[in-house]
């Protein structure tokens, strides 16, 4: 499984970066297994305004989590 491609329109590459390092730290400290990691990853992102790159990411076992 690989977790999706995000952009925000006006935001740095480098504010992507630490908001993408947040959301990862915040997912990897969830208990429940890898899907529920990526979902935890994809809402943070999500809730700071990134949308998913469409193509991007492979879902693998994990269902329609983006």
């Amino acid at each position: 499984m690989e977790p999706p491609k995000f952009r925000q329109d006006g935001i740095s590459q480098k504010q992507h970066d630490a908001d993408s390092y947040r959301c990862e730290v915040e997912a990897r400290n969830t208990p429940g297994g890898m899907c529920r990691q990526m979902e935890i990853f994809v809402k943070c992102m999500n809730a700071k305004g990134y949308g998913v790159i469409p193509g991007t990411g492979n879902k693998g076992e994990c269902g329609d989590i983006f």
